[in-house]
């Protein structure tokens, strides 16, 4: 299964770590599929966390500013979220998180994302 921050995770890899834990249990060729995809497939297991795995005040905020950073992923986190958060507010807050700037959202765990949604 795909980790937070490994390349190809995307927006939907930290909603699902959100949520619940998850497992690959099997593999689909993708002769399985017609037309055949360019891509291999997995079926994936998930278990349901009892509760988030990180608890935030504004769980909405948090898929927006997510979704956000992978949207425009090859930018820097201050540039990809300066629609949604103030561009000053939020380099103040990965300053006191000790969070390098010029950071790309991908780079950051579903905690640090918490962090800086529960400073908002």
């Amino acid at each position: 299964m795909l980790k937070l921050g490994e390349k190809k995770a995307g927006a939907i890899t930290y909603f699902v770590n959100y949520y619940a834990d998850s497992k690959i249990i099997g593999d689909v060729s993708k002769t399985s599929f017609i037309p055949n995809p360019k891509v291999e497939s997995s079926i994936v297991k998930l278990t349901k966390l009892e509760k988030p795995r990180v608890q935030v005040k504004n769980e909405d905020l948090l898929f927006e500013v997510i979704k956000a950073n992978f949207t425009k992923r090859r930018k820097t986190i201050l540039n990809s979220l300066g629609t949604i958060i103030e561009k000053v507010k939020l380099e103040t807050i990965l300053k006191e998180l000790n969070i390098d700037t010029n950071i790309r959202g991908e780079s950051l765990t579903l905690e640090q994302y918490a962090e800086i949604i529960n400073r908002l």
